[in-house]
């Protein structure tokens, strides 16, 4: 049997406040151990903020994932065009007009990578998950 969902303790405000980031379109970093609850913080800010971008809210698995890879993940969850594949330069181009609140969890990369993410994506406002 399915186990039922339990309440987050002792995390409205910091819930509140990252929605409240995310409103503004700022980007930001959630960081936790495994276990600490931080998946489950993220599957309810994804919820709050489902009404914030005129494209919702896309959620995807940074885990062994790259900047690059990453970009195509988020064209193809706001894009219908499953067999298409577009270069780097069309990629870009698409990204760029994508307004949305993009959740990822488990983002293992910074630095770079991240840069180039934020980058390519200025309609955007990111919650990344890491730990």
């Amino acid at each position: 049997p399915a186990l039922p969902v339990l309440p987050l303790l002792a995390r409205q405000d910091e819930r509140e406040s990252l929605v409240r980031l995310l409103a503004r379109g700022r980007s930001t970093r959630l960081t936790g151990a495994a276990g600490s609850g931080r998946t489950r913080l993220l599957d309810l800010v994804a919820e709050d903020c489902s009404d914030l971008a005129p494209d919702g809210v896309v959620r995807l698995n940074g885990f062994g994932r790259t900047s690059g890879d990453l970009l195509y993940d988020l064209f193809h969850a706001v894009y219908s065009a499953p067999l298409h594949r577009p270069d780097r330069d069309e990629l870009l181009t698409y990204v760029r007009e994508i307004g949305a609140v993009v959740v990822v969890d488990d983002l293992e990369f910074g630095g770079g990578g991240l840069d180039e993410l934020l980058r390519a994506t200025p309609e955007c406002a990111f919650l990344l998950g890491a730990t």
